[in-house]
C-alpha cells in the first residue's frame, strides 16, 4: 500500500505532464481543494523538479490585468 498523499500524487501528476510537455490538469481525486493545498502541491512539484532542473531561482508573477496590478 502506498503512503503517497493526495497532494503528492497531484504534484507527481503535474511533473509527468511537465516532462511530457502536456497541458496541466488534475483528476478529481488529486486536485487541490483549497488555496493552501494548491501552494502545497506547487512546493511538492518544485521539489520533484529540483534534482533535474536545479534549485528554484525566482517566481514569475502574472500582472496582466488591472486588478492584479493594483
Amino acid at each position: 500500500m502506498s503512503t503517497e498523499t493526495r497532494l503528492q500524487r497531484a504534484a507527481r501528476l503535474l511533473a509527468q505532464q511537465y516532462r511530457d510537455k502536456r497541458p496541466f490538469s488534475f483528476d478529481l481525486q488529486s486536485a487541490p481543494r483549497t488555496l493552501e493545498e494548491a501552494y502545497d502541491v506547487q512546493e511538492a512539484f518544485q521539489n520533484i523538479l529540483v534534482p533535474t532542473h536545479g534549485p528554484i531561482a525566482g517566481y514569475k508573477l502574472a500582472m496582466t490585468s488591472v486588478a492584479m496590478q493594483q
